[in-house]
């Protein structure tokens, strides 16, 4: 059953995909009812992740947030906290969507919890991260969020995972720039730049030119600016990233 409904949340993408949202949610609510009622919660909860998507397809985020509530709960009963991790943040970026933000905050905040909790749920630690610092800005907590980053900074750190410590600089960065503290924008794209050098990620050095081209644009330094992007979008295509270049 969990295949079969890991195939129907296949089926209900690429019929969002090709603008079905309706038929995707109906094929979607059907299945997850069917493991439901014969008790099977992984491919319950597999299935009411397809029910998400589609509403969130149809722009119905109140009744996408619903499904994610319940294959939450799903993932509770099963005790997976990856995917529980992973559905805290869907969550969140619902309640953003419904500028539900206190309650954004708090479901990232859990899903961090978690993954700092959990070995088994470091793949997920970074996309966390992200979450709670992006709902955390949205609240006006830009402080707050500099201090999670700080902190996530220093484990990234003490486990010498350069390319972990580069990403939480680059949003650092990202939330400095927005709070128009242009040198301090400035001085945690130079680390990250440099700990990707070290690491020898052509991706990230290339998001750490596009960081600075930002900054140097944000500070009017127009010519430095486009020579910077330039540089990101050439670094960009190199890794294989066609959406960043």
């Amino acid at each position: 059953p969990a295949w079969e409904a890991s195939a129907v949340r296949l089926l209900a993408q690429a019929m969002c995909a090709a603008r079905q949202p309706g038929g995707a949610q109906q094929v979607a609510a059907s299945s997850a009812e069917q493991y439901r009622l014969s008790k099977e919660r992984r491919a319950e909860a597999a299935a009411l992740g397809a029910v998400v998507d589609a509403h969130v397809a149809r722009g119905r985020h109140w009744e996408a947030l619903r499904a994610a509530g319940e294959a939450l709960a799903c993932f509770e009963a099963l005790e997976d906290r990856v995917q529980q991790a992973a559905m805290l943040r869907t969550i969140s970026r619902l309640n953003v969507q419904l500028e539900r933000l206190d309650d954004a905050a708090t479901m990232a905040r859990r899903s961090l919890e978690l993954c700092r909790e959990n070995p088994e749920c470091a793949g997920g630690r970074t996309a966390s991260i992200h979450a709670l610092v992006g709902a955390q800005v949205a609240c006006q907590q830009a402080k707050d969020a500099i201090q999670v980053l700080e902190d996530e900074r220093g484990f990234f750190d003490s486990a010498d995972d350069k390319r972990g410590e580069a990403t939480v600089l680059l949003s650092m960065a990202a939330v400095q720039l927005g709070r128009r503290e242009h040198d301090d924008a400035m001085y945690a794209a130079e680390d990250a730049e440099a700990l990707c050098e070290e690491a020898g990620d052509a991706h990230g050095l290339g998001a750490c030119a596009q960081a600075t081209a930002q900054v140097k644009l944000a500070s009017k330094e127009y010519d430095a600016a486009i020579e910077t992007a330039d540089k990101a979008a050439s670094l960009l295509e190199k890794a294989g990233d066609r959406r960043g270049q």
